[in-house]
């Protein structure tokens, strides 16, 4: 592939990055963060919101190790220690990324096993 060609690919995936990690900061986070009872299971469910966040930052994380991955080669023919210096730090963000997704996930599945405990011993729900 040439440099023309992997410079290209590189903005693009740089451009799908902006555009799945502005509105996903918003999207995911905005319900979480403005109603912590929302946490809780006392205010109302974010999960659709949350989903599509997590979806976008998905996304995210491809774009992101792409955006590491695909200039490598360049890169490299000027210095290997700088390509690597460049591409470890994206990766650990998309870590991170992931790790964000994960914990919020987890607090939404929660609030769900905790709204249908509380359901089944108010005897809405009876198992058979």
């Amino acid at each position: 592939m040439g440099t023309r060609k992997i410079a290209a690919l590189t903005v693009w995936l740089m451009v799908v990055t902006f555009v799945t990690s502005i509105p996903a900061y918003f999207i995911r986070y905005s319900p979480v963060r403005d109603n912590p009872a929302s946490i809780t299971g006392l205010g109302a469910g974010p999960t659709a919101c949350v989903a599509l966040g997590a979806v976008l930052e998905s996304i995210l994380i491809i774009a992101n190790v792409g955006t590491a991955v695909v200039p490598y080669a360049v890169l490299k023919r000027y210095s290997e220690g700088l390509a690597l210096g460049y591409v470890a730090p994206r990766l650990v963000e998309a870590i991170f990324i992931g790790i964000g997704i994960i914990s919020l996930l987890t607090f939404l599945f929660m609030r769900q096993d905790g709204w249908h405990r509380r359901r089944s011993r108010r005897g809405f729900h009876r198992d058979i």
